[in-house]
């Protein structure tokens, strides 16, 4: 998956790249790239998620009424996660927000975790499109995609370690 902070950089018009030259606002664009880029590829995970939910949906469709509650669980699980990703903390807060994000390094390993989860989503969106999953396996990959993400969100509340 290709960088998006590198897309977001090159996508900038002259005025923003002549913006980014003023003192003190070159932070604060960089910061915003940052949290465009890290929006996309949130976005792109869910995108994925949403896949997911279509193709197991088209499943239950073809399957006998006794075999489905495994498979609307994992839809279950799924769309949750969807909407935790899609409504999660973004990172770094912006100018006024409480908690703030200074440090280079920090930002870096949070998108560098969102890119871990986004490709790990993919591979499984990937494995669910092939029809090549049974629906415990798939739901213990999400629920380990699940605490993955809430790890996230504790880093963001500096409630971890890391």
């Amino acid at each position: 998956m290709a960088d998006m902070r590198a897309k977001i950089r090159d996508q900038q018009n002259a005025l923003e790249r002549l913006r980014s030259c003023v003192p003190g606002f070159r932070t604060y664009y960089d910061r915003e790239a940052r949290r465009e880029a890290d929006r996309a590829l949130r976005g792109h995970a869910v995108d994925r998620l949403e896949e997911v939910v279509r193709d197991v949906q088209q499943v239950i469709k073809r399957l006998p009424l006794g075999e489905i509650r495994a498979y609307q669980e994992l839809v279950k699980v799924t769309e949750w996660l969807a909407n935790e990703i899609r409504h999660s903390d973004q990172g770094y807060s912006g100018f006024f927000g409480e908690l703030k994000w200074d440090s280079e390094e920090a930002l870096d390993g949070l998108y560098a975790q969102d890119e871990e989860i986004a490709a790990a989503v993919a591979d499984l969106a990937a494995r669910v499109a092939a029809a090549e999953f049974e629906p415990s396996g798939v739901e213990s990959e999400l629920r380990a995609l699940q605490r993955r993400f809430a790890d996230r969100k504790n880093r963001i509340l500096g409630l971890s370690r890391s």
